[in-house]
């Protein structure tokens, strides 16, 4: 019997559809579970149940927008070199799998991160992450990020573009929030959360940032979630220096799991965020030894991060912003009539375009719950995802826009329907 559900648990892990439903079927019909007592039925079937909800996350959407598979390299750190930036010993190792991976540990006495050696002004930065996973599956409190900054370059007015992923109790999808600072604007948090629709412990996946003259775009495995376009004629704030690239894990608990109700509990650690694959694609700058800005940095420069195509996004990948968005997206700053309860920052949406199939009279929503405040209990609303992608398949968070008047409902709807002055 306990062989049965050992193999079983291996199984599930594997996330093998085809093998759950072998194992499942010998071990229900074996003499030892026909004898086994009501514990071990339930026990069974809470695996049986964990199982199929692996298999269901394991099943990301077939979207093919890839557009990075061939950039040229300009003046480029493709392989980009890092340092420790701060962490105890052993808890940095770039020994992992032939030198081929960096892990991070988050342990009761630090945290630990990396830096990379070269700037990069505009520009694409990736890497493959494992995320961490505590005993159980308990990552309450733990902030592992993959992110850009000139903090160190421009203390006073630094840039930065954030991707965390916030740990989460067992049985929660993990968070992802993306976040944007420019000119020192650190008053003003451009925080955007979703829900990874998979689960970023069991193996690596892809996380990016393309940074252009004219817009930010955060890919997931080639998937763009959020889009950030530049408004100077707005006022809006835009990163416009180099940036370092970095890697961290750290204790969040004061804020990262439902407001800060959940904290690291170091007794399932230690907890490992590993790094693979990164990449630094763009104008390598250095500030702190260049005085005169280089010429990749110039708009006119002939390369492709100032390729007019790579200032636009194709219609598949609106499409695919526009899932990503309706179906996982549960928080944005736009939104957020309490940080925002007059009007929200410029770059904000100010009008509808032609929403008529889409939008219903009726009475408005309550206000939305700020990032640092747990998530509301009352279902979000959501648009009808698009219908060349798949429907995800036990999603509690979409957001369906229901009885709204056009006003009203202008705060919910995905970057791609935004309408600005």
């Amino acid at each position: 019997m306990i062989q049965s559900m050992r193999r079983f648990c291996r199984i599930k892990n594997g996330v093998n559809g085809m093998g759950i439903t072998i194992e499942f079927s010998r071990l229900i019909y074996s003499p030892a579970y026909r004898s086994c007592n009501v514990v071990c039925h339930v026990l069974v079937l809470q695996m049986a149940i964990s199982a199929t909800a692996a298999l269901q996350r394991a099943h990301p959407p077939v979207v093919d927008v890839s557009v990075f598979s061939h950039v040229l390299e300009v003046n480029s750190s493709k392989k980009a070199q890092f340092v420790p930036m701060f962490g105890e010993p052993g808890d940095i190792d770039s020994s992992v799998n032939d030198g081929s991976e960096i892990r991070l540990r988050l342990e009761g006495h630090s945290g630990s991160g990396i830096k990379s050696q070269n700037s990069v002004f505009r520009g694409f930065f990736s890497a493959g992450i494992k995320l961490p996973c505590g005993f159980g599956g308990n990552s309450a409190g733990i902030v592992s990020a993959f992110y850009a900054s000139n903090g160190g370059s421009y203390p006073s007015n630094h840039d930065e573009i954030d991707l965390e992923f916030l740990g989460v109790r067992p049985g929660h999808p993990y968070v992802i929030q993306t976040n944007i600072y420019a000119d020192g604007s650190t008053g003003t948090g451009r925080e955007e959360r979703f829900n990874l629709w998979f689960d970023p412990t069991v193996g690596f996946h892809n996380y990016s940032i393309l940074w252009t003259y004219h817009h930010i775009v955060f890919f997931v495995d080639d998937i763009p979630i959020r889009r950030y376009v530049s408004r100077p004629e707005l006022g809006v704030p835009y990163p416009t220096k180099p940036m370092n690239a970095f890697a961290t894990i750290w204790d969040g608990s004061t804020w990262a799991t439902e407001g800060g109700q959940y904290h690291v509990n170091y007794t399932q650690g230690p907890f490992d965020a590993t790094f693979t694959n990164l990449k630094l694609e763009g104008c390598v700058w250095d500030p702190r030894l260049q005085i005169a800005a280089p010429e990749c940095a110039l708009h006119t420069y002939k390369a492709w991060f100032n390729d007019n195509a790579m200032q636009e996004m194709s219609a598949k990948q609106m499409i695919a912003l526009e899932w990503a968005r309706s179906n996982f997206m549960w928080y944005s700053y736009c939104d957020d009539l309490e940080r925002w309860p007059v009007q929200p920052p410029p770059e904000c949406p100010k009008k509808l375009g032609n929403l008529n199939n889409l939008v219903t009279s009726g009475t408005p929503p309550s206000p939305r719950k700020g990032p640092w405040r747990k998530t509301p209990k009352s279902k979000p609303f959501a648009r009808h995802q698009p219908p060349t992608l798949p429907r995800v398949p036990g999603q509690k968070h979409k957001r369906k826009i229901g009885s709204r008047t056009k006003l009203d409902a202008f705060h919910q709807l995905p970057f791609s329907l935004w309408k600005t002055k």
